[in-house]
């Protein structure tokens, strides 16, 4: 299983869009959002409001082949996708692909520490 996460900023303004948003994909696209999503090999989507120190979305993506995953999904040309992210850009100013990071640590409750960054200077 391989997983993602990255995080996306917003403003006051564009709180309520978000909310919308998300009541839009649990509610009228429910469906839509479940079977393209899983289509592309998504298994498990969260998404977080962080409200301080700074505000930010939190998106957290997993599925058995991530890269593969996120690849399908960049090039999916399908009405839905073509709405979720106009949705994105129009409430955080970026497009989810864009969005750049890398793993520092991950610890389990069986296996201790699977990885961790190297030292950087």
């Amino acid at each position: 299983m391989g997983a993602i996460s990255f995080a996306l900023p917003y403003t006051p303004e564009t709180v309520a869009k978000g909310y919308d948003f998300i009541a839009q994909l649990t509610g009228e696209r429910a469906d839509e959002h479940h079977h393209r999503h899983k289509l592309h090999g998504l298994q498990n989507f969260k998404i977080w409001r962080q409200h301080h120190p700074v505000e930010v979305v939190i998106v957290y993506l997993e599925a058995d082949d991530i890269e593969a995953m996120l690849e399908s999904r960049r090039k999916a040309d399908h009405e839905f996708e073509q709405w979720f992210d106009e949705q994105v850009v129009g409430i955080t100013g970026y497009h989810w692909a864009d969005a750049k990071g890398e793993l520092l640590m991950d610890w389990h409750h069986e296996e201790g520490h699977r990885h961790h960054a190297g030292a950087h200077a």
